[in-house]
């Protein structure tokens, strides 16, 4: 899960820096961004396998390669900077100017539409149970689940949960 060369100038900043002040004006990122010399790229590092952190202390998987093509399509230096779990937080760390991007298996939702621009999604997930293989057909469709009373256990992403709740409101 390495990123294949090349790569651009790297440094991982285990702290996020403090934000800009002044702040970066709307729309002026990019400027921003090419003016400094770096891309700050930030990143959830438990986000398997889009980017995280190996054995080698280095950030791999899938959005730190993109990171990568990136920083060297705009001929700066990446910078990695380690968020907080709490996606709250992230955004808030995106909207403050602490980084330029977020690229952690990022979810695009309603709930943050309002703060944040998306780019296009190059990848789909889904939510699925994880069950013993003979109760597989049990849980084969929500139609299947809805009215029963059931423990699940599940990722804190709010937008998943809200949906289990919608869909399975006794669970």
């Amino acid at each position: 899960l390495a990123p294949r060369p090349p790569l651009a100038p790297v440094t991982l900043l285990r702290t996020p820096p403090a934000a800009p002040e002044p702040p970066i004006p709307r729309g002026s990122r990019l400027a921003a961004i090419l003016e400094s010399g770096r891309l700050r790229v930030g990143f959830d590092e438990d986000s398997v396998p889009w980017a995280f952190v190996n054995a080698k202390d280095e950030v791999v998987g899938f959005d730190a390669e993109m990171a990568h093509s990136l920083a060297l399509q705009l001929g700066v230096r990446l910078e990695l900077v380690l968020l907080p779990r709490n996606r709250e937080r992230i955004v808030e760390a995106l909207d403050a100017g602490v980084v330029d991007v977020i690229m952690s298996g990022a979810r695009a939702s309603t709930r943050n539409a309002a703060h944040v621009a998306y780019s296009q999604p190059y990848a789909e997930e889904a939510v699925a149970f994880l069950v013993e293989d003979h109760r597989r057909e049990e849980f084969a469709s929500v139609a299947r689940l809805r009215g029963r009373r059931l423990r699940i256990g599940a990722t804190p992403v709010p937008e998943w949960l809200e949906a289990v709740e919608r869909a399975l409101p006794e669970a």
